[in-house]
């Protein structure tokens, strides 16, 4: 969050577009989307049940926070991470630095590929427009040299 999203205050400012979109989602294969949804769903279970036993005094926050995070709660997430950084590539990365930049590179890789293909468009609309251009003047010959 820190480097996709903006601060009022002390607090982190985001929203799904600037700070979870940012990055590009990979292609799962069905067995990668199983495993996903699997750990997902566990997280969800175990938070329900944490949060909803009798004399439970665990909230969504204390949950959340890493002092206090129960370790079950803590090893679906690492195997819910292991997954989503499978998907991206087979090998781990060695840190948060190289994970950030492979992540940015793929990011700047589509915007790249969109400005290329919105250059093709405009160039392919330009010359359509030119084409419709010369076909106008030439018509308009053609009926100049009727008349004459």
């Amino acid at each position: 969050m820190r480097l996709t999203s903006g601060r009022l205050g002390l607090s982190y400012r985001y929203s799904r577009d600037y700070t979870y979109n940012t990055f590009i989602w990979p292609e799962l294969t069905p067995k990668q989307q199983t495993a996903l949804e699997k750990l997902a769903q566990q997280i969800i279970d175990f938070c329900k049940q944490a949060t909803s036993a009798p004399n439970s005094n665990l909230t969504l926050g204390k949950l959340y926070n890493p002092e206090s995070m129960p370790a079950k709660l803590k090893q679906l997430f690492a195997k819910l991470d292991s997954v989503v950084e499978q998907a991206y590539r087979p090998e781990p990365f060695k840190d948060d630095a190289e994970r950030l930049s492979f992540l940015l590179g793929l990011y700047n890789k589509r915007i790249t590929e969109a400005a290329s293909q919105e250059a093709a468009k405009a160039n392919a609309q330009d010359s359509e427009e030119e084409e419709e251009e010369q076909t106008t003047k030439k018509a308009k010959r053609t009926r100049r040299a009727k008349k004459a």
